[in-house]
């Protein structure tokens, strides 16, 4: 089986990471992974961090860890796809987001004020997937299933209360794909979980037919997952 990891930050970008991308993905590597997906936080705070930059160096910076690891993963034989998880300022929720692209970033410029709803239908209308990432995590986030594609059920970052199983209900009350990803911030981190599938993941196309499809299982600290 393949492993992939959905759900990885690092200090290229999200600031409270500590892990250099290309490192990270080399760290992936010998953790017998085969793709990752490079999420990182795409927010409030990483926009004004770069103060009043236009918005299109500011994704270009932003890109720029997926495009170390990226250069990291040819080298080592793993699969490294553009991903991010995106936030609002008008209440809690992170989201993970596959098939994006350069210009669908800049598309949507201080991202941040959107909100879920207008950025739902922006997402939906490029066909890109969202994933909302671990709701009701620590008590104050919660799910909003009508605006997006699947859940993080399963997501081992082991400094936060992630609420699985109310999770998981709620995924299933409402008919959603189910994921998980290691949220790796730190060495710690990585390879907590993954999606596991018997073809190679190289592009988010097929990470998301694979979802789709429910061709995959699930892996929690080494243990299969129903």
């Amino acid at each position: 089986m393949f492993k992939t990891d959905p759900h990885v930050h690092t200090s290229d970008i999200s600031l409270c990471a500590s892990l250099r991308s290309d490192l990270m993905a080399e760290a992936y590597h010998k953790a017998g992974y085969k793709t990752i997906f490079i999420t990182e936080h795409f927010a409030k705070l990483y926009c004004s961090f770069l103060g009043d930059l236009p918005w299109e160096d500011k994704v270009t910076i932003f890109l720029s860890s997926y495009q170390r690891a990226k250069v990291k993963g040819e080298q080592l034989g793993i699969n490294v796809i553009m991903g991010a998880e995106v936030s609002f300022q008008d209440k809690p929720g992170d989201y993970l987001v596959y098939g994006i692209t350069k210009e669908f970033l800049l598309g949507c410029p201080d991202v941040y004020k959107m909100g879920i709803e207008a950025f739902s239908k922006y997402a939906h209308d490029n066909g890109v997937f969202i994933v909302q990432a671990h709701p009701y995590r620590d008590g104050v986030y919660y799910p909003t299933p009508e605006y997006v594609d699947g859940m993080e059920v399963y997501n081992t970052n082991p400094r936060h209360e992630n609420f699985t199983q109310k999770t998981l209900n709620c995924a299933r009350e409402h008919n959603m794909y189910i994921t998980a990803g290691s949220d790796s911030h730190h060495i710690g981190d990585v390879g907590t979980s993954a999606i596991l599938t018997d073809f190679e993941i190289k592009t988010a196309e097929d990470y998301i037919n694979a979802i789709k499809s429910g061709n995959y299982k699930i892996e929690v600290h080494g243990e299969i997952v129903e």
